[in-house]
């Protein structure tokens, strides 16, 4: 049995950085860019209003009140979209401008429409205007050459935004994990199926599956096998061919009927290791077939989640190009916790920015885990903790993505 450090090491170790492609925008939403993203130009790329009114010289309506107001001559009009005026404007002239349009010449501020009125050839201006109000600079948001968004930035609305932005029709990305499953178990009926009274449903294959794809794989097979060697073997010859990465669930113990790490084996696979100090999920194996990565997961619900989470996700987004660094809250135990010696253990918790909820469910059970928003990280070295004892939260929200380079891998598709 290896520590959690050391299992994490060898489970990225067996996987690569997967091929890149360029997609269409809409298309790599949910991906993460393999280099950064530079402004090809500021933006904006040149000074327009920020409202409809008029540009002005500021030093024209100096003063100017309700009761004090200034008059300027109107020679024309701007639209967003419409060419820089080539006319410039003159002391005691004004030009009506629309939201976006570009500032001509000789105006420094736009006065607000409703601090007017006008007549179509003359406007009255009821105050006085700083110079640069409602006005949006040329490269106020970005230059030329700034670094917009870095690598390993997930693609989100707002990025795809930003792409779209600077004239971008394709993104570099890594292409999605292809990741099959297979849950392994007589006692598992499937969820539509008739379950005899010795059998559960089985909830793992939909459970990781969702897991997975939450993590940024594409699902590609989903299947279910009986406690034997023919049928594993057989289920083996099938998905590996289709997946980058192999999930298993059950099967994972020691024990007469807990087989696949032994017919992974048989088929010629190596096991980088069998077992990890960790609850729940200390049974959890790594095995390779074939160069094709085989993760063999506890088939206690609890237990197969928390393995997936500290193992298997890291996997998916490594071969997505992408390392994930989580939030560390450290928050105080509301109740006293025992568990065994050299084991790190994982509680699901809830937290609300001032209070740390355990949910405690056990390792079979799924509803007393609904509602997780991290998990409680007990250390190993640590046997009894009392309440009020300092621990770390480990938040599933808003993790931090950094991008691995991407010449990680030479399978390039651009």
């Amino acid at each position: 049995m290896i520590s959690l450090v050391q299992a994490k090491t060898l489970a990225l170790a067996s996987i690569e950085p997967g091929p890149i492609e360029r997609l269409p925008l809409l298309d790599a939403q949910g991906r993460y860019l393999t280099e950064g993203l530079f402004a090809r130009r500021g933006a904006p790329p040149f000074d327009n209003s920020a409202m409809d009114g008029f540009a002005v010289s500021s030093a024209d309506l100096a003063g100017a009140k309700k009761d004090a107001p200034r008059t300027l001559k109107i020679i024309g009009e701007v639209f967003a979209g419409d060419p820089l005026p080539d006319r410039d404007l003159l002391s005691g002239e004004a030009m009506r401008i629309y939201t976006g349009a570009p500032i001509p010449f000789g105006a420094d501020a736009v006065l607000k429409s409703e601090h007017s009125s006008d007549d179509g050839q003359r406007v009255v201006a009821f105050a006085a205007v700083e110079p640069g109000a409602n006005v949006r600079r040329r490269g106020e948001e970005y230059r030329e050459g700034d670094l917009l968004l870095a690598a390993g930035t997930r693609l989100d609305p707002v990025a795809l935004g930003l792409c779209a932005a600077v004239g971008l029709m394709t993104v570099p990305v890594r292409a999605w994990p292809r990741v099959a499953l297979l849950t392994v178990g007589d006692e598992l009926a499937q969820p539509g199926q008739l379950a005899q009274a010795h059998q559960i449903f089985d909830s793992n294959s939909t459970l990781l599956a969702a897991l997975a794809a939450d993590a940024g794989a594409a699902v590609v097979a989903l299947e279910h096998c009986a406690d034997r060697d023919d049928e594993l073997a057989r289920a083996f010859e099938r998905l590996l061919p289709e997946a980058d990465l192999v999930v298993t669930a059950g099967g994972a113990a020691n024990g007469k009927r807990d087989r696949v790490k032994g017919v992974l084996q048989q088929l010629g696979g190596t096991l980088g290791f069998d077992g990890v100090s960790i609850r729940p999920g200390k049974p959890v194996g790594l095995g390779l077939l074939r160069r094709v990565p085989v993760a063999i997961l506890p088939g206690n619900p609890l237990a197969a989640a928390v393995t997936f989470d500290q193992l298997v996700r890291p996997m998916i987004l490594k071969r997505l190009g992408v390392v994930e660094q989580r939030r560390r809250i450290r928050a105080t135990l509301e109740a006293p916790q025992r568990k065994p010696p050299g084991l790190t253990a994982f509680l699901p918790a809830r937290w609300d920015g001032a209070q740390l909820k355990l949910l405690n469910p056990a390792a079979g059970q799924l509803r007393g885990w609904q509602g997780a928003e991290g998990w409680v990280v007990l250390p190993a070295d640590l046997t009894e903790l009392p309440a009020g004892a300092p621990v770390d939260f480990e938040a599933f929200a808003f993790p931090a993505c950094q991008g691995i380079s991407p010449f990680a891998h030479e399978d390039d598709t651009h």
